[in-house]
């Protein structure tokens, strides 16, 4: 029998390479510790298990004494090139270096604890994703391979639903519920580099207990990709946030050295942001006057050839049959009706068309329209530009006329003023 300590570790990684998908799960080592139990303290059968985010552990009783675990802020990643096949499900050595500030945060919140003698300490990896939530569905470029992968933070106490949703998701074609967050499509290709992977995945781990505020940005593995314009807004006291994986601007500090946001939210809490006033003169110069907005960071999906508008048509809700150089706002949506993604699209020719959509949305969004046709699609660099600009921006003398016509249309910059 298997040690109750022990559990296996999800291989899918290899086991999705053998169908050439890439999916980014990386192990990471967990530790948890079994406590004898304390004369005095000892805990029944019927005690709760109990989560201390604060002190970033948990611990439920097992045979009057404690088994503790927990989510440290320095996690440590192995094998993030694949897991080797003979592992099965053996543990590690256990690390207690690595555990010491678990225990005593442990310890703080039950302070009889520091009397209890230690029965064994247990390391092993679980499979983790870079938001540290699971992969479920299917997978755009493999017909009928469904995946149900990463769960080692709620394999247990979400395996009977997220099976039966699996199993009604296979036989209905579509998910009973909404599990878009959880949609195995929606790394794409962005996270196929491993350590980028690994090092979002244990930011992620780390933060599965510690408070992440709303404002709070990602630490781990930046700058990933920044966009052509990047450096000029360096110059201009750019502060930096990041959405799948591009750095992007928050807001800008002018006279001040341009940085990259962290956990910033922690210096004001939950009051007034100290980028208020700065966000509102920047909302009013777009009304008033002309702003360039970056959509580098955008997700662009170009889909052409003789199928391109037959496919639109049956994906979206809205009439893509428009004259070229039309923008089109619709929405794809599910057999049922639902909205599945909402987004712009450009027709720059009868055969041609490109599908605008949020940063965080290009891999869901593309998998998705993968799935529905065979023609290959492409991503390309794209910006739009505010109807009032000047025309000595662009190299087409045309520009001013040709977009008063067309709202859509490609066009070089020849340089940029500020």
């Amino acid at each position: 029998m298997r040690d109750r300590h022990q559990r296996r570790l999800d291989c899918g990684l290899r086991i999705a390479a053998m169908v050439g998908i890439n999916i980014p799960t990386t192990p990471v080592d967990h530790q948890h510790i079994a406590l004898k139990a304390v004369p005095g303290h000892e805990f029944t059968h019927d005690t709760p298990c109990l989560r201390d985010p604060d002190n970033l552990v948990y611990m439920r009783q097992e045979q009057g004494g404690l088994v503790i675990g927990g989510y440290e802020p320095t996690p440590i990643a192995r094998w993030i090139d694949g897991v080797p096949w003979e592992h099965g499900s053996s543990t590690l050595p256990s690390n207690f270096d690595q555990f010491e500030m678990l225990l005593e945060g442990a310890i703080k919140r039950l302070p009889f604890l520091e009397q209890a003698g230690i029965i064994t300490l247990v390391c092993h990896p679980g499979a983790y994703t870079p938001d540290c939530q699971p992969m479920l569905g299917p997978m755009a470029g493999v017909r009928g391979f469904w995946m149900a992968a990463g769960m080692s933070l709620n394999g247990y106490g979400g395996a009977g639903g997220m099976g039966k949703l699996i199993a009604e998701w296979i036989i209905d074609g579509e998910a009973p519920m909404d599990v878009y967050s959880y949609r195995a499509t929606r790394f794409g290709n962005y996270y196929s580099d491993p350590v980028y992977a690994a090092e979002r995945t244990k930011e992620s781990v780390k933060y599965y207990y510690r408070l992440r505020f709303p404002h709070d940005e990602h630490e781990n593995a930046r700058p990933h990709r920044v966009s052509p314009v990047h450096y000029r807004l360096l110059e201009h006291g750019a502060v930096f946030g990041e959405k799948f994986g591009w750095e992007r601007v928050n807001y800008f500090q002018p006279g001040k050295p341009s940085r990259r946001m962290g956990e910033d939210q922690r210096q004001w809490g939950w009051s007034k942001p100290p980028f208020f006033e700065r966000m509102g003169e920047e909302h009013k110069a777009t009304r008033e006057k002309v702003t360039l907005f970056d959509l580098t960071s955008f997700g662009k999906i170009e889909v052409k050839g003789k199928g391109a508008l037959p496919l639109l048509q049956k994906l979206t809700d809205s009439d893509i049959n428009k004259p070229i150089g039309s923008a089109i706002y619709t929405q794809f949506l599910n057999t049922r009706g639902g909205i599945r993604i909402r987004s712009d699209r450009y027709a720059f020719g009868r055969r041609c068309f490109w599908v605008i959509t949020g940063s965080s949305f290009i891999a869901n969004d593309l998998a998705r329209i993968q799935m529905h046709v065979d023609e290959k699609t492409a991503k390309y660099p794209f910006v739009i530009l505010h109807r009032s600009m000047p025309v000595s921006l662009c190299g087409d003398r045309m520009l001013a006329r040709c977009w008063r016509r067309s709202p859509a249309m490609k066009f070089r910059m020849r340089r940029i003023l500020t």
